[in-house]
């Protein structure tokens, strides 16, 4: 079975190119802002979430945080237009896996999501050793 990728950004535009780069890979479901994103969060199985950190009403670190409460499991990946270090830096300390920014190159988007679901596989493996 695929991993689920949650998208999550304002922009149709970008959410439907970063669908078509990813679809051949992952099972892809999309949001178009954060409450959408924490909706499908609670309702969906999601392994990797790939995050626009800027985006009305709720922050893409905002979003961040919630989704490390509700599902601390999932993989983060923040996606930006600016190339901001204090935002990255704020987003790994809040717990993203990692932070790409737009334009993305292709081949590195989904080498960063192959790298962010094989660290969540290796995590649930050692959690499952260490219960027998």
């Amino acid at each position: 079975m695929k991993p689920t990728v949650l998208v999550v950004d304002d922009e149709p535009s970008i959410r439907e190119t970063i669908e078509i780069v990813i679809e051949d890979y992952y099972k892809v479901v999309s949001a178009a802002n954060g409450k959408e994103a924490l909706d499908i969060i609670e309702c969906t199985k999601v392994d990797a979430v790939l995050l626009d950190i800027i985006m009305p009403d709720m922050d893409g670190l905002e979003v961040l945080e919630k989704i490390k409460e509700a599902e601390p499991g999932a993989e983060v990946i923040m996606v930006t237009a600016t190339k901001s270090i204090e935002t990255a830096v704020q987003s790994i300390k809040l717990g993203a896996y990692d932070y790409i920014t737009k334009p993305f190159d292709k081949d590195n988007l989904l080498a960063v999501l192959k790298r962010a679901l094989e660290k969540r596989e290796l995590s649930r493996e050692t959690l499952f050793l260490k219960e027998e």
